[in-house]
């Protein structure tokens, strides 16, 4: 019988000092999350990845450094050290379920904002797969090409935003480059930052994404990635 060619799923923990943090969520991308840990440990069973996270928080510290030869040194188990690793902070580490080393693969997802949330889950179920594999996606509203106001002045595009963000499609969608302040402008398709910024209320070119909001904005799409997680990646 031949080799099987099919990608190998992993459970990740992040070891950064002493945490050590589990993605439970299969994957078989490149693992990314912030902060950037020193070491990505990728277990093939969800029960494998739950005891090699409690030996990394429990065990000695010669005990958790032999125990880390020795999973290097195993074929179901794959280990990754990141090139620029970043101290460890004080918060949760938030997985990125969209890497971002990723091919440069454009997808955009085409609303109507009379789209009901069997069809917003539906489209979403539809990209969660192929979104795996690139950037993240971006999106767009349908019908309002030749409209003369903004799509953020929209009560019905506002709403609509709000509704996809509890669908969890934040999780999917395309993360900013932000610097401390920065200024987010809509360049005719909306990622991640500005799906949030619309549905609470902002006016994209008329905003300054500072400190507080891109804190409010991470929290978003870390509850983002979790419903996602939830409800396209369960095995």
């Amino acid at each position: 019988m031949a080799p099987s060619t099919e990608p190998t799923k992993y459970y990740r923990i992040a070891v950064n000092g002493a945490s050590a943090a589990a993605n439970l969520t299969v994957t078989m991308s490149s693992p990314s999350c912030t902060p950037t840990p020193e070491a990505f440990i990728g277990f093939q069973t969800s029960d494998e990845a739950a005891k090699g996270q409690q030996v990394l928080l429990t065990a000695p510290l010669k005990e958790v450094r032999k125990r880390l030869k020795e999973w290097m040194k195993q074929d179901n188990i794959k280990v990754i050290f990141p090139d620029s690793p970043e101290p460890p902070t004080q918060g949760q580490s938030l997985w990125h379920l969209t890497p971002q080393s990723k091919e440069k693969i454009n997808i955009n997802l085409d609303f109507s904002v009379m789209a009901s949330v069997s069809e917003v889950r539906k489209t979403i179920g539809q990209h969660v797969g192929v979104v795996d594999q690139c950037e993240g996606c971006s999106l767009s509203i349908n019908g309002y090409d030749d409209g003369p106001r903004e799509l953020w002045d929209m009560p019905e595009v506002v709403s609509f935003f709000r509704m996809l963000i509890e669908e969890g499609v934040l999780g999917i969608l395309k993360m900013p480059k932000l610097a401390n302040p920065a200024s987010v402008v809509c360049e005719g398709s909306f990622g991640a930052m500005e799906v949030f910024l619309i549905a609470n209320g902002y006016k994209l070119g008329h905003v300054i994404v500072n400190k507080n909001l891109i804190a409010r904005f991470w929290a978003g799409v870390e509850a983002g990635n979790q419903i996602i997680s939830e409800r396209y990646y369960r095995v």
